[in-house]
């Protein structure tokens, strides 16, 4: 439900309240460039993330770490150049 909304960034406690059971995030489609450490700790029942179709240029490698149940990370057409260590 935040997809094609315009929003350019995360704010790294975004999902921090509310939002724990959440099985699925969808952020595709939007202008996101970056995705702060940690905007996805609270997340842990999440099982999809969608964020394709953003301008996001760089991954650390433990954006993801806390998303223990996740199953599919759709990250296709955005202008990743780096994965790296946070």
């Amino acid at each position: 439900f935040f997809a094609s909304n315009g929003i350019t960034t995360i704010q790294p406690d975004a999902f921090s309240n509310g939002y724990s059971q959440l099985k699925i995030l969808q952020l595709h489609d939007n202008n996101i460039t970056e995705v702060p450490s940690g905007a996805f700790n609270a997340l842990s029942e999440l099982e999809k993330l969608f964020l394709q179709n953003n301008f996001i240029v760089r991954i650390e490698d433990d954006y993801f770490d806390s998303l223990v149940n996740l199953k599919f990370l759709f990250l296709e057409n955005n202008q990743i150049q780096a994965v790296s260590k946070a």
